[in-house]
């Protein structure tokens, strides 16, 4: 195939992702910004400090391509998704030629869960693009010369790892490059042997990374076991798994045609299924290191191998290729329909609970509608930040120089960071560490700072919770308390919907100063580190009458 074919190919896929990924965020409310990993990257480039995690550094690189910090999240959202789409066509074009590459990319590009994923920024969906374009290098690049294979396996190890660092959720799709002995292997003993060094090669790559680049590398991915081969584990993720996707019609009809595509006869047959193995194992795996936390979007990139399969099954032999191409678009066509049905879903959720705009996106017919009406408790069941939106207003929109709030559960007081920051406010958290450097008495401290507060030129936005709202962390609930009493005491208190806020006048210096972050070298940057909270409820209890 000439360079100018293979640069049309390119230039078509980048357009088509443009245009799915735009679609999506034109119709729906994303005004309350992204995700807790996408509004922890923007605060952390608002404050200057992109040393946060390996997701932020990303970001910060999109920085001199994009406007302002929002702009750079945008841009991470297409390069991750370009970044996918283009690995699976690789992987498919390693398989079945042009034609899988074809087939593999435009079920990719209508596949509800990844485009998900995407739109909600944070490590997940730059991750899964790093993953999937060092698995497709690699795999594409055995079809050539072993000695060429072996560079561009090795950097497809390294993408791995490095996609792991980003999120550590991707960890598990470095299984994937076992199959490149089988891929690398051509005719005849030496042909074997051929595959063999370049499987140990990336093999050997893939794990110094992994034991010299990951100090935490014992670290599971989400507080479930420790992941394993045994046959527990993989009898344990697979009760996991039927938590999760009982509702997931689509993935499970799309991995039975996947597991016939594996079956079929034909070349590659060993290594696909190799693939087909390799899938169900890693997304046990998957499941059983979670422990209980399972959430659909860590499945994401594990479960992307079924479309390569897929394609596979469209476009196995010649003489039904094009017939199979013509095949695909009606399998994309559903899978797009599938796709609006559960954005849609999403959006009435968030409607309902953050206080998002309506989506304006097409209607489906109700069938497909229907595969999402328990969508609440398979995604985002844990609404942290109820209204989400009133949020990013009342941080965004501050007549203050300076926002502050409290801590909320899962991180989520970022999203008053990033919205206040790109508001032009700098803003901060309030906690007892640095708020109370001059007295035990978490009382008297919370009375302090509020007082402080109205003396500064500052806005404290507290949350109204609900007795059935999970949404503050147990070891600062007796300090959130204890400032909603004070503020609320004061007559310049305002509660607004689920949110309450403080404006105060004066000109005095605002409290809680915070040390400058050092900052972190190259290397040192660990997005996967366990962060332990810290405890700064205190053993206080709340005056009587304060509760």
């Amino acid at each position: 195939m000439s360079f100018l074919r293979i640069l049309s190919h390119i230039l078509v896929l980048l357009i088509l992702c443009t245009l799915s990924i735009q679609y999506m965020m034109n119709h729906l409310d994303l005004s309350p910004l992204f995700g807790p990993g996408g509004v922890k990257s923007i605060a952390a480039l608002l404050a200057d400090y992109p040393q946060r995690d390996w997701g932020t550094w990303v970001m910060n690189l999109c920085m001199d391509w994009a406007d302002d910090e929002e702009g750079a999240a945008r841009l991470a959202i297409w390069l991750g998704y370009v970044g996918t789409v283009l690995g699976i066509a690789l992987c498919g074009f390693r398989l079945t030629g042009w034609a899988g590459a074809r087939v593999g990319a435009l079920m990719t590009l209508c596949f509800a869960p990844l485009i998900w994923n995407t739109i909600l920024v944070g490590p997940d969906g730059i991750a899964t693009g790093v993953a999937w374009l060092g698995i497709g290098l690699a795999w594409s690049s055995t079809k050539g010369k072993w000695w060429l294979s072996i560079p561009l396996c090795c950097l497809g190890a390294f993408l791995c790892i490095f996609a792991a660092k980003i999120k550590i959720t991707a960890l598990p799709c470095a299984a994937y490059l076992g199959v490149v002995p089988l891929l690398a292997m051509k005719p005849r003993w030496i042909g074997k042997v051929e595959g063999i060094v370049v499987g140990l090669f990336c093999a050997g790559t893939l794990l110094y990374l992994r034991q010299h680049w990951m100090p935490s590398t014992n670290n599971h991915i989400a507080g479930g076991q420790a992941a394993s081969l045994s046959l527990d584990t993989l009898r344990y993720g697979w009760i996991q798994l039927q938590t999760v996707f009982d509702e997931e019609d689509v993935i499970v009809q799309l991995a039975g045609v996947g597991l016939v595509g594996a079956l079929l006869p034909g070349r590659n047959w060993f290594a696909r299924v190799g693939i087909s193995l390799l899938c169900g194992a890693v997304l046990c795996i998957t499941a059983s290191t979670l422990g209980m936390k399972i959430r659909p979007r860590y499945f994401v990139a594990a479960e992307l191998p079924i479309l390569i399969l897929v394609g596979t099954a469209v476009t196995q032999y010649g003489w039904m290729r094009w017939l199979g191409q013509i095949a695909s678009l009606g399998i994309a066509g559903m899978l797009w329909l599938d796709t609006i049905a559960y954005h849609q879903a999403w959006s009435d959720m968030m409607t309902r609970l953050s206080g998002t705009n309506p989506h304006t996106l097409v209607d489906v017919p109700d069938g497909w509608k229907n595969r999402y009406t328990k969508f609440p408790r398979l995604d985002h069941d844990d609404h942290s930040t109820i209204g989400a939106k009133r949020l990013h207003l009342l941080a965004k929109e501050a007549p203050t120089q300076f926002v502050f709030g409290v801590p909320l559960r899962d991180g989520r007081e970022h999203h008053l960071e990033a919205s206040g920051g790109l508001g032009g406010h700098q803003t901060r958290i309030a906690t007892p560490k640095f708020c109370c450097q001059y007295t035990t008495d978490l009382s008297q401290c919370a009375e302090q700072t509020v007082d402080a507060l109205l003396r500064s030129n500052s806005r404290l936005i507290l949350p109204i919770v609900s007795k059935h709202h999970n949404r503050i962390p147990n070891d600062t609930r007796r300090w959130y308390q204890l400032m909603l009493y004070y503020a609320s005491q004061s007559p310049n208190w305002k509660p607004d919907s689920q949110w309450g806020y403080l404006d105060g006048s004066g000109a005095q210096k605002p409290p809680c100063d915070r040390p400058p972050r050092r900052k972190k070298g190259f290397w040192e940057i660990d997005g996967e580190k366990h962060h332990t909270p810290h405890n700064n409820s205190h053993n206080r209890g709340i005056p009587d009458g304060k509760r």
